[in-house]
């Protein structure tokens, strides 16, 4: 009965402790694209196989997203120099500046609304400083980008990591 109860507190400790990213990066393991062809070759790639309903991509929007690159829309190319990690989970969100140590948490929700017959997804952040990094709006399995749901801002591509 002893061997019972020790088991059983220390499952209950282990399954109760709150599940970290499991993605060890660091500053140095940021792979940013490095000219704007390669930035927007993830864009396209993204574009010709993305998903398309609303469990499809809350179901994958679950884990670990890097950074690839920043396209401005109204300055010429620049490689990013933020190593962000977006980790995912159903409830929550943390964006890491993996440079600064810098984070960020917000619940969110993916929403959709209606453009010339055409869905729209949105995954918004409750944050509202977390809009422009992590407002995607297009999505696939491994690539995600969005603008915030603005036309003239940055445009950031984030790569599945796990």
């Amino acid at each position: 009965m002893k061997r019972f109860l020790i088991l059983f507190i220390a499952s209950t400790f282990l399954l109760g402790c709150k599940k970290e990213s499991s993605v060890n990066l660091s500053s140095d393991d940021c792979n940013f694209a490095q000219s704007l062809a390669a930035l927007n070759k993830l864009i396209v790639e993204c574009n010709d196989s993305q998903l398309n309903s609303v469990s499809e991509i809350e179901e994958n929007l679950i884990g670990d997203w890097t950074l690839s690159g920043i396209r401005s829309n109204w300055t010429a190319f620049e490689q990013a120099s933020e190593c962000l990690l977006l980790s995912i989970s159903p409830e929550s969100l943390t964006l890491k500046n993996l440079h600064t140590d810098e984070e960020f948490n917000s619940t969110w929700k993916l929403i959709t609304y209606e453009v010339d017959q055409y869905v729209v997804f949105y995954l918004e952040p409750e944050n509202e400083e977390l809009r422009w990094s992590v407002g995607m709006q297009f999505f696939s399995k491994n690539i995600m980008y969005g603008a915030g749901l603005a036309d003239d801002t940055n445009i950031y591509v984030y790569e599945k990591v796990n």
